[in-house]
């Protein structure tokens, strides 16, 4: 009895995962490349550099205690000398280091590193947005190529249909012979159609495999029920347009000029002096003191502040303020070139966009009326008052209508993808 009860379940459980549409949204996609990129994975550890950076930047904040303990014994008297030394002997101490005053330089390297680290986050973010911009690519060549196929499919069922139609009427004398084999050419070029397009799905498969990480030989089908929003339904230009701070092109080129003006500030400073402070503590003596009040028997304390100024050191200290000068200058510069691509770039983007949506709403009217002209087509033919020309130009406005609203709805989502990365994911 459990043994069939076994059977029923594993029977009902296998017939389930049969049963399954195995369709590859984008979210799982996406999902799956990013877990499996190493882009992402190399901008993840140079992100960790740099945090590590950063957490060593506080070190010159920081004081630095240590201490020491010795012992040591000598196994040998001396006994012609004056000098008896001790059996033993027994040391230890404490030493405390203060930060060195640099006329703040430790403080500029300190949020130099901040800034790295702001960067290098920067560089893990736009990775992830790199990648789904080469994953729409890739995803949605395989969409179109799967509706392209369809349509290829439909437009080769229609041809047989035709040429067949075709065929008895030239049989009973009721169509030219040229009628007869321009059919012939038109069911031979959607045949060669069809197998284009195969090999075009085929071919977007593998690369999206390939991206993904999955073998090449791998069927893989993706969702293809999109639908896009109408031209009134999409944000104006200027809510875009009010995001180019959040570029991250632009954000890292702001960074890189605040950089520059520290280290142009930085070189300044070695003009001036340079301040060290250190404190020590030593004890020594034959024995281990017994009581707190024998530390302070055999001991020693020691200061100590250093003060260094150089006056002449050469040129290097001119030729370091020139350098870092000239490198703020082209940091503005690069900024400003920064901000003027961010906003260049989403105005396109945008545009791109909105004449996407545009160009799906006239596809999908111009689709309406080529279906309604080639039933108009069909029935003029039957009658004999449209030529075999007449039907096959209804056809071909259909496919390319069909083809049309396809394109529209990739290039929909790679304009999308784009102003996405452009905006650093900010969009409505």
């Amino acid at each position: 009895m459990r043994l069939w009860i076994l059977a029923i379940i594993v029977f009902a459980f296998v017939s389930e995962l049969v049963g399954q549409d195995n369709v590859l949204t984008f979210a799982e996609a996406e999902s799956i490349a990013c877990e499996r990129s190493p882009e992402i994975k190399l901008a993840k550890y140079r992100y960790e550099q740099a945090k590590a950076s950063y957490l060593a930047a506080l070190n010159p904040f920081l004081p630095k205690l240590s201490t020491y303990a010795t012992y040591s014994k000598r196994q040998r008297q001396f006994e012609f000398t004056p000098y008896q030394p001790q059996p033993q002997n027994w040391s230890f101490g404490i030493s405390l280091s203060l930060p060195s005053v640099r006329s703040g330089r430790n403080i500029i390297s300190y949020i130099q590193a901040d800034i790295n680290k702001k960067i290098a986050e920067l560089n893990y973010r736009d990775e992830f947005d790199r990648l789904e911009l080469s994953l729409v690519d890739a995803y949605f060549a395989v969409v179109e190529a799967t509706m392209s196929l369809v349509i290829a499919r439909q437009s080769l069922k229609r041809a047989e249909k035709e040429l067949e139609f075709v065929r008895k009427k030239y049989e009973l004398g009721l169509a030219s012979k040229m009628d007869f084999v321009r059919m012939k050419v038109n069911f031979a070029q959607k045949k060669y159609n069809l197998v284009q397009a195969e090999d075009a799905l085929q071919t977007a498969r593998e690369n999206l495999c390939k991206f993904l990480g999955f073998p090449s030989d791998s069927s893989v089908t993706v969702d293809t029920s999109f639908s896009l929003p109408k031209v009134e339904e999409l944000p104006a230009l200027e809510v875009y347009i009010a995001r180019f701070e959040q570029n991250r092109a632009y954000r890292q080129s702001v960074l890189s000029r605040r950089y520059a003006q520290l280290s142009n500030l930085s070189s300044w400073l070695d003009y001036l002096p340079m301040v060290t402070i250190s404190a020590g503590y030593d004890w020594f003596g034959s024995e281990l003191p017994s009581s707190p009040s024998g530390i302070t028997n055999n001991m020693k304390w020691s200061y100590s502040i250093n003060f260094s100024w150089q006056i002449f050191g050469g040129t290097s200290r001119i030729s370091s303020v020139k350098s870092s000068h000239a490198s703020l200058e082209m940091a503005k510069i690069e900024e400003s070139v920064a901000l003027d691509d961010a906003k260049r770039q989403i105005r396109q983007a945008y545009r791109r966009l909105r004449q996407n949506i545009v160009s799906f709403e006239l596809a999908t009217a111009q689709l309406e009326q080529a279906k309604l002209l080639l039933d108009a087509a069909k029935k003029k033919y039957d009658l004999g008052s449209a030529t075999l020309l007449e039907l096959m130009d209804a056809e071909m406005a259909l496919e390319q209508a069909q083809i049309q609203r396809v394109k529209a709805i990739a290039d929909f989502h790679r304009a999308k993808a784009t102003l996405k990365w452009l905006c650093a994911g900010n969009i409505p």
